[in-house]
């Protein structure tokens, strides 16, 4: 993880990257002025400084930028989220360290991720997230079994907050090769990253 801090931190403008130990839980990070994480074990962080660039890493997993929309100062939001982070309610969390800074509403971005035709995921886990998010997140790979479809629950997910999906550049980590990782179609050991940062205003 190191060596992707470095190379990016040439494309925030001079901000230090903060980048966590993605575990597929729940805990978020706070990034308050003058802390930058470097390894925390965490899979979401939120920040109102500009003095630091969020990162999460991601391959099949969905990386979910939120923010906040009217506040003064915006409160930025990025998440990792898979199967068990949805299990483990890391959007729910990452959305109340939002709301402990800004009261204002959130909007929510999500990016390349794996896309259900190309998702073969069944099982318990499976049976899990429809009790608790609805049949709507079930739908039918290519290979013709049930399975997550990862965007549906998301957008679910959010909506139990009033916070809608824009899941407009959500293209398939596993159909576009040429652009992204998959850990699951190709089994790459690279990552894709979602930087975000607060501007100045």
């Amino acid at each position: 993880m190191r060596a992707y801090q470095h190379t990016l931190a040439s494309l925030v403008e001079g901000r230090p990257v903060s980048w966590l130990r993605q575990v597929h839980g729940h805990a978020v990070a706070s990034v308050p002025p003058g802390v930058i994480h470097s390894g925390t074990h965490a899979d979401a962080q939120v920040t109102q400084s500009t003095h630091a660039a969020l990162a999460v890493f991601t391959a099949d997993c969905a990386p979910v930028l939120l923010c906040s929309v009217g506040a003064r100062v915006p409160v930025l939001g990025v998440a990792h989220v898979g199967w068990k982070g949805l299990l483990a309610g890391v959007l729910d969390a990452t959305v109340a360290a939002m709301q402990t800074h800004s009261r204002h509403p959130i909007e929510a971005y999500l990016g390349p991720c794996i896309g259900a035709g190309c998702y073969e995921f069944t099982g318990p886990q499976l049976n899990e997230l429809t009790h608790q998010l609805g049949p709507q997140i079930l739908t039918v790979s290519k290979a013709g079994t049930r399975t997550l479809d990862l965007r549906a629950a998301l957008s679910l997910g959010l909506a139990r907050h009033g916070v809608p999906l824009d899941v407009s550049d959500a293209v398939c980590t596993a159909c576009d090769g040429e652009h992204y990782s998959s850990h699951r179609a190709r089994a790459e050991s690279f990552r894709q990253a979602l930087l975000a940062w607060v501007q100045p205003s």
